[in-house]
């Protein structure tokens, strides 16, 4: 947060220096509630949906058709937090919401922002995750005969998770908005299931660690300087992949003495003619925990987009 004086100097046209500090310590139960909040652990003694198996495949379904109302729709399925459905609204129920520009009324129907169809591809899926603040339900639309809601978003909620105990294949996912303009940041829609990496794939196997000098290159650096610029000090934590490295020089230097559990993994671009990245593969070794939900406990992944340098 910034301080008085950084906000002073704001208003005088100065770019703030001396910034306070972030002193975020998940010990503290302010902060451990915050990091819960924040990946969808809140609910009482309820947990994401686990994993079905050691090999699990998790596959994204990309959707490109969404519709609110009769208008195509691009926000909230980007990969972009910030763009969201619904949009910008004139006269907002929000606390506090009164925005500085008058839209012209074609901006957005009257009737939009109380629900939103996502047309999915052809193919099976079974898993979806939503980050914002809208609450309502998720409604399986299936040829306009089938009609199964499975999930429901409560107020508190910023992150939930909603798995199908049968897969879909193709169809309309539907969000029904409790309040209008409370927004979805952003809606995933996966198929997870039981499985490996396919037969006969080019594939490339990374070390992860910090090497002094690395991040020199210039792709590297380029990601780097994006991660610096978007996270907060304790949230700014890399390591990058590297093919061969000398395991006495590997460390991992946090940028403040108490980071967050937030690791962001680096991988160098690497041409292979006639080949593109179709996936990852992530190999967790046991930790030795104590469990905070049942027999699980929050995971350190935080769910953001992957960096790709120069990819």
């Amino acid at each position: 947060m910034l301080s008085d004086s950084n906000i002073e100097g704001l208003s005088r046209g100065k770019i703030p220096g001396n910034i306070p500090a972030i002193k975020r310590d998940l010990s503290e139960r302010r902060w451990r509630n915050a990091w819960w909040d924040r990946h969808g652990w809140n609910l009482p003694n309820a947990a994401p949906p686990m994993l079905p198996s050691e090999n699990t495949v998790i596959k994204k379904v990309g959707v490109h058709e969404v519709y609110d109302v009769r208008r195509w729709m691009w926000k909230a399925n980007d990969g972009i937090r910030e763009t969201t459905w619904p949009g910008v609204y004139n006269m907002s129920r929000l606390p506090g919401r009164y925005d500085y520009f008058v839209l012209p009324d074609w901006d957005c129907y009257s009737m939009s922002g109380q629900s939103i169809e996502f047309i999915l591809p052809d193919e099976p899926w079974n898993h979806v995750e939503i980050w914002g603040k809208a609450w309502g339900q998720l409604t399986y639309i299936k040829e306009h005969t089938y009609d199964h809601t499975f999930g429901v978003r409560s107020k508190e909620q910023v992150k939930s998770y909603h798995r199908l105990k049968v897969p879909g294949q193709g169809g309309i996912l539907r969000f029904d908005n409790a309040l209008i303009e409370e927004p979805i940041g952003e809606l995933g829609v996966y198929h997870v299931h039981i499985g490996s990496a396919p037969d006969g794939s080019v594939s490339e196997v990374f070390s992860l660690g910090h090497v002094n000098g690395n991040l020199q290159k210039e792709s590297i650096a380029s990601v780097a300087a994006f991660i610096d610029g978007r996270y907060p000090a304790d949230e700014l934590t890399k390591i990058i992949g590297l093919h061969s490295i000398d395991e006495t020089r590997i460390e991992v230097i946090p940028t403040i003495s108490a980071p967050l559990p937030f690791i962001h993994i680096i991988i160098p671009y690497t041409s292979y003619p006639e080949h593109g990245l179709d996936g990852v593969e992530i190999e967790i070794p046991a930790l030795t925990v104590d469990p905070t939900h049942g027999e699980v406990f929050p995971p350190e992944y935080t769910g953001e987009r992957s960096h790709m340098g120069n990819a």
